[in-house]
């Protein structure tokens, strides 16, 4: 159904290239997401991109 994407919250810290890969995926799927990314932690782990 147009206009409807579901919210996510997906880890992008298990593996380097996920940071530029999922996000890119994400966007192929449904191009009206905008995306956020938090760190919760000093170090790259605990890496969240929020798609809304």
């Amino acid at each position: 159904m147009k206009g409807l994407c579901p919210r996510l919250a997906v880890s992008i810290y298990h593996k380097p290239e996920d940071v530029v890969e999922i996000p890119a995926y994400i966007l192929s799927l449904h191009e009206d997401h905008r995306l956020y990314i938090r760190h919760y932690q000093m170090s790259a782990c605990e890496t969240i991109l929020y798609a809304v």
